[in-house]
């Protein structure tokens, strides 16, 4: 085993694609993504608390926000409503 980040203040939902390690850090709104050699960065930032993480089928990400209870599309790190 080895830590793949050092820093989050609440890291849930992780999901393994693409050769990484998505997951949301709720507590800052962030959806990060980790490749294997410990370097991680933002995929993209929700107004809201990200709680669940998905892929459709040609691969684009797909982001429960908890509260507002909407389903996200993020492409190009931007959310987009996708279910209301």
């Amino acid at each position: 085993m080895r830590t793949l980040i050092e820093r989050g203040l609440y890291l849930e939902s992780p999901r393994f694609h693409d050769s990484k390690l998505w997951f949301c850090d709720s507590l800052t709104s962030k959806v990060l993504r980790s490749a294997l050699n410990q370097t991680s960065e933002l995929v993209c930032k929700l107004n809201g608390v990200p709680s669940g993480l998905g892929f459709l089928p040609r691969g684009d990400l797909i982001i429960v926000s908890m509260f507002r209870q909407k389903l996200y599309r993020c492409a190009k790190s931007t959310p987009e409503a996708y279910v209301d």
